[in-house]
């Protein structure tokens, strides 16, 4: 804000007049009239105040991490829902026959497909790139539709009890759900919006950070994905619960600093995330009967 300066109004100094006389009866002689005053000399005007520098603005500082909030974030095939675990398994869901399951699963070959879906996770290529690719890659067992048509039945079901799980968390204002998912663009749409068969997951839709491979051109175990999602979470890695079925994403999350846990697909998940939520003090343990 700028400083007020003083206003240069100018000083007014009075000139005095010589008085006129009184007569006297023998009139005196006429004194030489006294010489004017000089008039005094104009005051000099007050300067103007130099206005005051402008204060330099303090620095913005970096935002601490909020130490007392959680940030609960799960993994999702295998956590969330439940997906198709091998190709076998994904045929059956699909009324694709399986073929050759020898020549399909030959080093190779198997290694390609692994590529290819890398960079799908990435989103470094788009779906058709993908399932023409894998196509190509089962040595003209398999179709590029039939491929799409097996994508399109990997996701299965939600398991239960893990968005009941997960509106219970959202209710406390401690805590922040999110996911952090190695996925593509087919399966982020089936699970968020449906397609098909599929309807939109309801436990997804309702967590606060959805962060997915190929939106964030990394996958897991990279820790370069980890370092990515708490910066989006903006919490001490201590204060991230992470919850994935595979040990190598469980052990990369650990090396960050995350408080990670594997969880068992074949079980009740949304059991074994709740009881170590309650362990760690994110959710109240149950009171005894």
């Amino acid at each position: 804000m700028n400083a007020a300066t003083t206003p240069n109004d100018p000083v007014s100094t009075s000139h005095n007049s010589a008085l006129n006389p009184a007569p006297d009866a023998n009139p005196a002689p006429h004194a030489s009239p006294a010489p004017h005053a000089s008039p005094a000399p104009h005051a000099s005007p007050a300067p103007h105040a130099s206005p005051a520098p402008h204060a330099s603005p303090a620095p913005h500082a970096n935002p601490a991490p909020d130490t007392d909030r959680w940030v609960v974030c799960f993994d999702l095939g295998g956590v969330v829902v439940r997906i198709a675990r091998d190709w076998n398994e994904g045929c059956a869901l699909a009324g694709v026959d399986v073929r050759q399951p020898d020549r399909f699963h030959e080093p190779g070959i198997k290694a390609k497909r692994r590529e290819l879906a890398d960079l799908y996770q990435r989103g470094a290529i788009d779906c058709d790139a993908f399932f023409a690719g894998v196509a190509e890659h089962t040595d003209g067992l398999y179709s590029a539709d039939e491929i799409r048509t097996v994508h399109r039945a990997w996701i299965v079901d939600e398991y239960p009890g893990v968005a009941p799980l997960i509106d219970e968390l959202n209710a406390n204002p401690a805590v922040v759900t999110a996911c952090l998912s190695n996925t593509n663009h087919s399966h982020w749409v089936e699970a968020l919006a449906g397609q098909g068969d599929h309807v939109p997951s309801q436990a997804i839709a309702g967590l606060a950070h959805r962060l997915a491979s190929h939106d964030l051109g990394l996958i897991k175990p990279d820790p370069a994905i980890y370092r990515a999602a708490q910066q989006r979470f903006d919490a001490p890695p201590n204060r991230i619960v992470f919850f994935d079925d595979l040990e190598p994403n469980v052990a990369a999350a650990r090396a960050a600093g995350w408080n990670a846990h594997q969880i068992d697909h074949t079980a009740d998940t949304a059991q074994q995330m709740r009881r170590i939520l309650e362990r760690l003090g994110v959710l109240p343990a149950p009171v005894a009967d």
